[in-house]
């Protein structure tokens, strides 16, 4: 039996969205499904000790803290614990750690398909991957990454596969109505929702031209708005109909999407795109670009516009009939996407990989 070690920096940050969010759910599924299927595998989470872990109630996967000297970097460190246990190391970001056997998951290779939201660094930092990739069993999170992670990197399609996002968590999620206190600003069941940060890719720039379009209509945006990052913020954008409230918690979020009239997702780039699909789980209409993988996650449940196209009819697209996301909601959750990690897990753990 080989042992499954999962760089843990991932469950060391309080915040849950996006990649960590990807993490959490998909390893409390794994622990929950070892307990009903008594799988013979041992699976462990590795941290450094100058950190704190944030992940609790797992009771099949051991979570181990890894004494780090002052002088000795976290990865070199990783890379020993994975020889000394004969294990394959596991991380649910884009991390290089160069082990022999090792799982990698690329949620999106954006700068490598095009130059125009991100810096050098990014592409470099994709392009270091070649080296070593051909030694690495890959996953990403949908079929349109998958024949791109191909094409970049030159690789078979038995090389990458496929573990898609999912939804429960927005069910198990106590909504904070709250929100409308500290925003009183905000036409409860009466305004247009989208979150994400305002960088160039999430093309928040639709918004705010849609917005000028109808001054009669509110929109609200949460999410990073940190200029230091994305070069923009809300000030840049700032419109009286269009109220930006920042990061909000995962309560707030729910409150904000289950009283607004749709959801709008106008990105450019989607590795996957998960608020459209907590919008579907909470009986919501989305409205969403047509670019990249969303019109193959998201097919006929929602209306879609061309995110290069600021002279679109909102009043049309949110009237446009569309069908129920219950075949979505049924297709993507994390627990099918568990269930195809324990199985790589199971494959990857009897072999030499």
């Amino acid at each position: 039996m080989r042992t499954i070690i999962i760089e843990g920096l991932w469950f060391c940050v309080e915040k849950v969205c996006g990649i960590r969010r990807y993490a959490f759910e998909i390893i409390k599924n794994i622990d929950s499904l070892l307990d009903e299927e008594k799988k013979d595998i041992d699976v462990r989470i590795v941290y450094p000790s100058f950190s704190k872990i944030h992940i609790e109630g797992l009771h099949n996967i051991q979570i181990i803290k890894l004494e780090v000297g002052k002088r000795r970097y976290h990865s070199s460190v990783l890379r020993e614990y994975v020889q000394q246990n004969n294990g394959i190391l596991c991380c649910f970001g884009e991390e290089i750690s160069y082990c022999r056997n090792e799982i990698v998951c690329m949620h999106d290779i954006r700068a490598l398909e095009t130059k125009e939201y991100d810096d050098d660094r990014m592409r470099m930092h994709l392009e270091k991957w070649s080296a070593k990739i051909m030694n690495s069993t890959i996953v990403t999170v949908s079929e349109y990454q998958k024949r791109h992670i191909c094409k970049e990197y030159r690789l078979p399609e038995n090389k990458v596969f496929v573990m898609p996002n999912g939804w429960e968590h927005v069910t198990e999620i106590i909504s904070d109505e709250d929100v409308f206190l500290r925003y009183s600003e905000i036409r409860k069941d009466d305004y247009y929702y989208a979150i994400g940060s305002v960088a160039k890719h999430k093309n928040y720039k639709w918004i705010h031209e849609i917005a000028k379009k109808y001054k009669d209509k509110q929109f609200v945006i949460a999410g990073n708005i940190d200029k230091n990052i994305w070069g923009v913020d809300e000030s840049e954008l700032h419109l009286p109909n269009v109220i930006f409230t920042g990061y909000v918690s995962d309560g707030e979020n729910k409150a904000l999407m289950q009283h607004c009239r749709a959801l709008l997702h106008p990105s450019k780039y989607e590795g996957f795109g998960i608020p459209p699909l907590e919008a579907l789980a909470l009986g919501k209409k989305i409205i969403i670009s047509n670019a990249t993988c969303l019109p193959e996650i998201y097919g006929e449940s929602a209306a879609y516009f061309d995110p290069d196209d600021y002279d679109v009819d909102l009043d049309e697209l949110e009237n446009k009939p569309v069908r129920g996301g219950e075949k979505v909601l049924e297709k993507y959750t994390w627990r099918n996407s568990a269930e195809k990690w324990l199985e790589l897990f199971m494959l990857l753990g009897g072999s030499e990989h």
